[in-house]
């Protein structure tokens, strides 16, 4: 017998209505509503998507071409594991890493932060004393 530890892990939203995806790195998935496989998607596909933004077309993508709407644009979402190995450490990680930035921070300045809640990906906050 084989054990396996027990995982779970965020949901992606929208996931049925999307058909192709790809995964940037650790806890983010880029997806896209229509698959293509024209040869410069192919192309992007075998290639790491690290430097990919929100959202993001391929270039010389045939589909996109015929398209006046954004279903073949890939865009991301966050997938975290919530339980499972590593979950300790990845919050420690980035407990860490907050503090690290937090303490970088003087009064006044103004700062961006992503969130995980789809209706407000991006917040804008101001350091106080």
């Amino acid at each position: 017998k084989i054990y396996r530890p027990e995982e779970a892990f965020s949901q992606l939203c929208q996931i049925s209505k999307n058909y192709q995806f790809v995964v940037k790195n650790a806890g983010v998935v880029c997806m896209r509503q229509r698959s293509c496989w024209c040869l410069p998607c192919i192309s992007a596909l075998m290639q790491p998507a690290l430097d990919w933004v929100d959202p993001h077309s391929i270039d010389g993508c045939i589909s996109s071409k015929h398209e006046t709407t954004t279903i073949y644009d890939f865009t991301m979402e966050t997938c975290t594991k919530k339980k499972g190995a590593n979950v300790r450490k990845t919050i420690e990680e980035r407990k860490a890493s907050s503090r690290e930035m937090a303490s970088k921070l003087t009064p006044g300045t103004w700062m961006l932060f992503s969130s995980s809640d789809v209706d407000q990906p991006i917040w804008l906050g101001r350091a106080m004393t």
